[in-house]
This record gives structure tokens, sequence and C-alpha cells, in this order.
């Protein structure tokens, strides 16, 4: 409420905040794929994801405990293994807030995306989320 009195766009005849969006707020729907802290280490869950679902489309079905947890091994091997990042995030974000996620060994830019995302009202969670834009249904 001190915010909203000392404000440009509280009307205090009316008591209410008179402010209004400029531009439409990016509603499109996303799925996660991996978040963290740091913006050095996405790259890393990202990969490790790339990994995990390569090394359980080779496990027959239907998958053993064992094979699941080999699967799981051979991917953190090969994580493990790299000795360069996989993937890099753009510097500069678009009009939404996406950074691009361009892959290091192709240069090709891949069809998802990286976002820094910060709690609205205390400001003091920071995470960097990897995410894919989901197609709407229609």
């Amino acid at each position: 409420m001190k915010h909203c009195k000392e404000c440009e766009h509280f009307a205090s005849m009316l008591w209410q905040c008179t402010y209004k969006e400029t531009e439409p707020v990016d509603m499109r729907k996303w799925l996660l794929i991996y978040g963290c802290e740091r913006r050095d280490e996405l790259w890393k869950g990202i990969y490790q994801r790339e990994l995990l679902q390569r090394a359980l489309l080779s496990v027959p079905k239907p998958a053993s405990l064992e094979d699941k947890c080999r699967a799981a091994a051979w991917a953190a091997d090969m994580l493990d293994q790299r000795e360069t990042p996989k993937y890099d995030i753009a510097n500069i974000p678009d009009e939404n807030g996406d950074y691009d996620v361009i892959d290091t060994d192709t240069g090709e830019v891949m069809p998802f995306v990286a976002k820094f995302l910060t709690d609205l009202y205390t400001r003091d969670v920071h995470i960097w989320a990897c995410v894919q834009y989901l197609e709407p249904r229609g």
C-alpha cells in the first residue's frame, strides 16, 4: 500500500491503481526441461536429460530397474566425459525474455530457450530455466 500511494498510477479518488500493461504479456504455455540457479550450469542439465532420453530409448520394454539404472549411469558417465559445454546460452534476450540456446557442436539454434525467472514479489528467487514452448491446441 505504501508504494501505491506514491505511485504515479495511483488514483486517490478511486483508491486504486490505474496502471495498464502497454504490451500483452507472453502467455504461451511451456514445458520445463531443466532449471538451476547458475546460468553456467544450465547446459549440463539440458545435456544430461538428452543423454538419459537417448539411453532409455535403447532399453528394451518393459525395462527393469537394473536396465534403467544402467542407462542412467551411462548418461552420467557421458556427461562427465564432456570437457566443453554442449550448449551455449545467448547473452541478449529477445522481447519475451527468451535466450537462444545454441548447440556448440553444430551451431544450431535449438527448439528450446533459456529464461531467467525471478519472484515478482520478493525478487530473492532467481532461477535459470530451459523451456520448450508447447504448440497451441486448436
